[in-house]
């Protein structure tokens, strides 16, 4: 994602915005939201209101908020089999209180799926958290997105960067404000679940990967991009995303050389997942020295900072791999952890062509680490979060301390 990425919920006094959420809401019945320039026909109340009546009435007698349903005119439209599915792989990524990085779970985000249009013309919607439902709607407006995949709804004040395009193109139209504010929710992804105009049908799964890859910026990073807070390092400055590329291609030489190199960090994880620490301590070396070498080929090639300096090819690279490649981490590799993709698909994306080779280098990096020293990956990741340095909290750095580490214990 193109840096201003997603954002958390943060704490009132911290406020600032990007795409999760939290408050969500609960749906009892249809209530008309009426202003002089809109019309709202929402589904929801809130999760403190229905928790605080349990406690008021009788604790006992109350269990579980009751599950919303579609208002009448959208029916149809979620009863599709695309919407179906996409909703039910939603529910079955998110659910988990899996541990991704400190303080973020899979539940931790919060996704507006957008059905289509309802019956009588309006925008059909729903809001989930947690892998539940929260509330629906039929919207006036549809929504505004980034791509054509997703959008972000922000409600909170951001401190620097009010002219960042990506925020003015985040701005959703009044009828959602409305619904998504008096939900209590202050930042969310937004996806259509039919994209318009994209070349191939997307499985539901790769849609819910998509929202968990985009809700990991919106929880974790974005805070420290916008708020200069949270669980992230201080020196992450997104460079300039298309100067990374020649770092793979600058040459037909390096693109053979670049080639090698991914595929001796496909050979690691798939000698992890074998449980073979021999053969990984042998390719984990391997890996490090062709990344070294190539690294050195590219001496004069360099890469804008953020502030129109020049950086490395080490450096452009490990800042991409941490901003996109955690955030594949967190949805694909974490998602293959919970059982829901395979293996082999797993390793189809780690080997899958696409120019920002990052997502995937970084992601394998970081799954690496993860199967090397599983019982420790709080405190790796902290040492991220609190390193003073690219050189010092990049992912190449990190695996190689984690190999040093494994492999100096005797294969068993």
């Amino acid at each position: 994602m193109i840096h201003p990425q997603p954002l958390r919920t943060l704490p009132t006094s911290t406020r600032h915005p990007v795409s999760a959420t939290h408050d969500p809401t609960f749906a009892f019945g249809p209530t008309e939201l009426a202003s002089p320039d809109r019309r709202v026909n929402m589904v929801g109340m809130s999760d403190r209101w229905w928790f605080g009546t349990c406690v008021v009435l009788a604790a006992a007698a109350c269990g579980a908020p009751p599950e919303p349903v579609p208002p009448v005119e959208c029916q149809t439209a979620w009863a599709e089999e695309e919407a179906r599915a996409f909703v039910e792989a939603l529910v079955s990524g998110t659910q988990s209180d899996r541990t991704v990085w400190p303080g973020y779970t899979l539940r931790d985000g919060s996704y507006v799926l957008d059905a289509g249009p309802s019956e009588t013309g309006g925008a059909c919607v729903g809001l989930w958290r947690a892998g539940r439902a929260i509330a629906f709607a039929s919207l006036a407006d549809a929504p505004t997105l980034l791509t054509p995949l997703y959008g972000y709804y922000f409600n909170a004040e951001w401190h620097g960067a009010p002219d960042e395009p990506m925020l003015a193109r985040a701005v959703q139209p009044p009828s959602w404000r409305t619904w998504l504010e008096g939900l209590g929710v202050e930042s969310a992804i937004v996806m259509p679940v039919t994209v318009s105009g994209f070349p191939i049908a997307l499985p539901a799964f790769v849609k819910v990967q998509l929202a968990v890859h985009e809700g990991f910026h919106v929880v974790v990073q974005a805070p420290r991009w916008y708020a200069a807070t949270g669980a992230w390092p201080e020196w992450d400055r997104q460079p300039d995303r298309a100067g990374v590329r020649a770092c793979y291609a600058a040459s037909e030489g390096i693109k053979s050389i670049f080639a090698a190199e991914r595929a001796t960090l496909v050979q690691l994880v798939n000698h992890l997942l074998d449980r073979d620490s021999a053969r990984a301590c042998s390719t984990g070396a391997v890996f490090m020295m062709e990344r070294t070498n190539r690294h050195a080929m590219l001496d004069g090639v360099h890469v804008a900072r953020h502030d129109g300096t020049l950086a490395s090819c080490s450096e452009a690279e490990a800042i991409m791999e941490l901003e996109e490649g955690t955030a594949d981490y967190a949805s694909w590799t974490v998602l293959f952890d919970l059982g829901q993709t395979t293996r082999d698909r797993l390793i189809r994306r780690y080997e899958a062509q696409q120019d920002d080779m990052y997502y995937l280098t970084g992601a394998m990096q970081l799954h690496a680490t993860q199967l090397m020293a599983p019982d420790r990956m709080e405190e790796i990741s902290r040492s991220i979060i609190e390193s003073r340095s690219v050189d010092d909290g990049s992912l190449t750095a990190t695996l190689d301390r984690t190999l040093t580490s494994y492999c100096a214990v005797p294969p068993g």
